[in-house]
């Protein structure tokens, strides 16, 4: 056995197979390659343009990205780079993919230094009982053979526990945002908003596991309380989706068609200034696994009402104390925490100031330089 020096752990190259390639991923990497130094990290991505996110602003080229217009490409570049770079450390992004599980194999049967990284799993969907033998056969080749497993927050990390992973493989990688470009408003900003109804947003595709239903009952029952007053409010919801026109159902039904506003798509230099233009940020979802958005919004210096269905509302939200957090699919618990919130309208800021402190204890900077300590280490 070959015993590696700590300079050797260092100089070790990481090889990094990623679902798509986003904004998000782009700006993680970014920052690992720093933490990294010189040019020892590769990404080959899967897919370059996910439908979900249909940007029109396309992201340049990168000395360490490696884009494929086909999914089966990408994997055969990494799983090349499994049988001839034997000394770096590889990186496998979700374990869903055929792309993925191949890669998975594959860094088993040769015994490469591998971690795996992954969302938050939905541990209810139901599934059939040929999938959860595949599934099961998967995640225990998973368990055995990966050095590392990086999921998506505290709520991932208990996730995969419960699915049997070794607590000692756990690592936690929640997603990161720029801290340097979702920022508070200045106070000269916050001096020149105009004054008027209390405004509320959302951001993200308009599916029902969004919960957007879910607000606009909840701002009903709470208009309908009188506590808006002559000030009244707006909901700005960001994004585009199959949803939409059931929402906006659901709006003229309650009669909210003259307060609910459908921004559309947004691209992602358009996303400071919307956060910007919002007091208090819902994320009413039922179920989403570690929602960016909520992320953002914090950093931005904004208080987040969300569920306990999302992952990111879950880790990063004191109820109370940087935001409120209530049960998913329970308007009418929604509406109350509205309600105490504008009651007590004088804590807005502070808990939007305690909100930006917490998105900067997650610094970038700081997971990829704790993971890619881990990294180097097994």
């Amino acid at each position: 056995m070959t015993i590696e020096s700590n300079e050797q752990r260092e100089r070790r190259r990481i090889v990094w197979l990623c679902p798509e390639r986003t904004y998000y991923h782009e700006y993680f990497f970014e920052v690992m390659l720093e933490a990294i130094g010189g040019n020892g990290l590769t990404v080959y991505y899967q897919r370059c343009s996910p439908g979900h996110h249909p940007w029109r602003t396309r992201l340049g080229p990168r000395p360490w990205a490696r884009e494929s217009r086909f999914a089966p490409s990408a994997a055969a570049r990494f799983v090349a780079a499994l049988c001839t770079s034997p000394d770096s450390s590889f990186v496998i992004g979700g374990w869903g993919s055929a792309g993925s599980v191949l890669s998975l194999v594959v860094a088993s049967i040769l015994r490469r230094k591998f971690a795996v990284t992954s969302d938050t799993p939905d541990e209810a969907k139901p599934r059939g009982w040929l999938r959860r033998r595949l599934r099961a056969t998967l995640l225990n080749m998973l368990f055995r053979r990966a050095g590392l497993i990086a999921a998506t927050g505290r709520p991932g990390c208990e996730a995969f526990a419960r699915m049997g992973a070794p607590t000692t493989k756990l690592f936690n990688l929640p997603f990161c945002v720029d801290l340097h470009y979702f920022r508070p408003r200045t106070p000269a900003e916050e001096g020149s908003r105009p004054g008027g109804p209390i405004v509320f947003g959302s951001a993200g595709r308009l599916v029902d596991n969004k919960g957007y239903d879910v607000a606009i009952r909840a701002l009903a029952g709470v208009r309908a309380s009188g506590v808006f007053g002559e000030r009244g409010f707006r909901y700005r919801i960001a994004g585009v989706g199959p949803a939409r026109g059931k929402l906006a159902g659901l709006a003229c039904e309650l009669g909210l068609q003259d307060a609910i506003e459908f921004v559309g798509w947004l691209e992602y230099s358009d996303l400071p200034s919307f956060y910007h233009s919002v007091d208090v940020f819902l994320h009413p979802a039922t179920w989403d696994p570690y929602p960016v958005v909520v992320l953002e919004a914090m950093a931005s210096g904004l208080p987040v009402i969300g569920s306990d269905g999302a992952g990111s509302v879950v880790d990063r939200i004191q109820d109370g104390v940087n935001g409120l957090v209530f049960p998913r699919g329970d308007p009418s618990a929604l509406a109350r925490k509205i309600l105490w919130l504008v009651d007590h309208w004088e804590l807005v800021r502070d808990m939007g100031r305690l909100a930006r402190r917490t998105a900067e204890e997650w610094s970038a900077e700081r997971i990829c330089k704790e993971m890619l300590s881990v990294l180097t280490s097994f």
